[in-house]
Order: structure tokens, then sequence, then C-alpha cells
């Protein structure tokens, strides 16, 4: 009796770990897809000049109106110390301070 496994046989265990991976690939692969479409510039887009300064350095770059301080923070500045959790302000994580508040 050979051990090896035919190419058409499959267990269970492997089906599922084959279907957890592909959910994950594609879910994965929609949410990059609804942030890049989020982030497409549009014509008539508004947009507006912004200067922040951050930790004694400034900074003065053209954003979308669309756009959150967080994702500017992260994705357009590379400062990545300030997190994405509950995505609406409740858990904390993406906490910033503008002076001596913190906000959200």
């Amino acid at each position: 009796m050979d051990d090896a496994k035919s190419p058409l046989t499959i267990s269970r265990r492997d089906f599922l770990k084959g279907g957890a991976v592909g959910a994950a690939t594609l879910s994965s692969a929609l949410l990059v897809r609804s942030e890049a479409e989020a982030r497409i510039d549009l014509p008539g887009a508004k947009t507006s000049r912004i200067s922040l300064q951050i930790n004694a350095t400034k900074h003065t770059l053209d954003v979308d109106n669309r756009w959150s301080l967080l994702y500017i923070l992260r994705e357009k500045l590379g400062l990545t110390g300030t997190k994405q959790g509950c995505d609406g302000g409740q858990c904390g994580a993406c906490t910033v301070l503008m002076g001596d508040r913190p906000v959200y």
C-alpha cells in the first residue's frame, strides 16, 4: 500500500486550512482595494494645503479633504506610532496630542 496521497485525495484538515487561507487572502485583498479606492484622486475632489508641527518638525502637504489625520500621519508622513483600533475613537488607540489636549 502506498502512503502517498493521490492527487485527488484531500483531508478535511487540509481542506479547512486551504479555505481559511483563501478567505483571509480574499478579505485582505478586498480591504486593500477599498482603502486604495478611498484614496483615488477624483476629478473635482477637494484638497487643502495643511501645515503640521509634529515633535518639533514642521510638515506642509496637500491633502484630500476626505483623509483622516490617522491616514496622513501613518501613510503620508510614515509616522506609525498612532494606531487604528476600533475605527470609531472609542478604544483610544488613535489618540494624538494637540497641544496638551488628547484628540481621537
